[in-house]
């Protein structure tokens, strides 16, 4: 990272001197899989749990810090941007980190959900769960409830016609799938008649399990910018939400919504599956790789750069899975 990258590092804030810089980076190397060893769990008498380091935009919170100005509390407002980690001080072992759009959830080692970012607070862009006790000067974690454990999360959202529209899947130890968030194009889940208030299945403030007989055993969530895709025990694959790019796979109404999570025909079992913004890659038990969706570069390039049906792609060699691979964001 050069100088004039530090000059940007955050508005009204010096840059860090070399020594500085060199801390920041030794320390992200400590950062290790929660499988093997917490991951900045600190030792001694103190009581404190783990370092998240955050960095990018954070004009809606979603870096989860705020800023003094001078030693008034009343002064304290939100980092606008960083270019350089920060680190969010947490009082709980973190297990795992995603990240929407707007906003960066985390789950603790005892299934707990913790959220920050848009919709975080309170009023109808409440996407991402309720409030809970925080101190406001320094991280702003909220609590997401749920009845159960969690053991994983995907996040998706995007700009639609000047709004963010935003969405968040939750998977429970026991295989059952929660949603929460805008859900206008059915990435939610939930349906046409699950809900009987007009519109309310299109926007949750906090979870709701999905209550489709499909969605048992499930091992895997993914979201993009505007689906859903769920893995079973099994490696069948159920797919939701906007379909207007065929980012769900479901070749029938093409670029139909599609409300209800649905079942994805003629697929072998598939080991693992993650969606980008508008397309979606999953990987057969074989090492095959399949894709549906839009991508310039997806695709042969005597192909068409768009697909309504899962599409297996041609590989020197088959893909072999590691433990490090992790499901991949759709705001990337």
């Amino acid at each position: 990272m050069s100088d004039s990258d530090y000059a940007n590092f955050v508005e009204g804030c010096p840059p860090p001197n070399k020594r500085q810089r060199q801390l920041i980076f030794d320390s992200l190397q400590k950062i290790v899989d929660h499988e093997q060893k917490t991951s900045g769990q600190r030792t001694g008498n103190s009581t404190k749990g783990t370092f998240v380091f955050t960095w990018g935009a954070g004009y809606q919170n979603q870096l989860g810090k705020r800023k003094q100005k001078g030693n008034q509390k009343k002064d304290v407002k939100q980092r606008k941007y960083s270019s350089v980690p920060l680190i969010v001080d947490l009082d709980y072992t973190v297990r795992s980190v995603v990240c929407g759009p707007l906003h960066t959830s985390i789950i603790n080692n005892d299934g707990t959900v913790y959220s920050w970012g848009d919709g975080a607070d309170s009023g109808e862009k409440k996407e991402w769960g309720k409030k809970g006790s925080t101190d406001k000067d320094k991280d702003v974690a909220k609590i997401v409830p749920f009845p159960v454990k969690i053991v994983s999360l995907a996040c998706g959202g995007v700009m639609l016609q000047g709004e963010y529209s935003g969405h968040s899947v939750a998977l429970s130890d026991n295989g059952e799938v929660f949603s929460w968030g805008i859900g206008k194009e059915g990435q939610l889940g939930h349906g046409k008649a699950q809900f009987t208030q007009p519109d309310t299945n299109t926007k949750l403030a906090r979870p709701y399990r999905i209550d489709n007989g499909r969605c048992r055993n499930i091992k895997q969530v993914s979201c993009g910018n505007l689906n859903t895709m769920l893995r079973n025990k099994d490696g069948k694959v159920l797919s939701f939400g906007s379909n207007k790019h065929g980012q769900t796979g479901l070749a029938q109404g093409e670029r139909e919504n599609i409300q209800d999570p649905t079942e994805l025909p003629h697929l072998p079992e598939m080991l693992y599956i993650c969606c980008g913004p508008i397309f979606t890659t999953m990987i057969s038990k074989d090492g095959a790789l399949y894709v549906c969706g839009f991508g310039e570069y997806l695709y042969p390039k005597d192909s068409p750069h768009f697909s309504y049906e899962p599409r297996r792609i041609e590989l020197p060699e088959p893909i072999k899975m590691s433990r490090w691979t992790k499901p991949c964001s759709s705001s990337v």
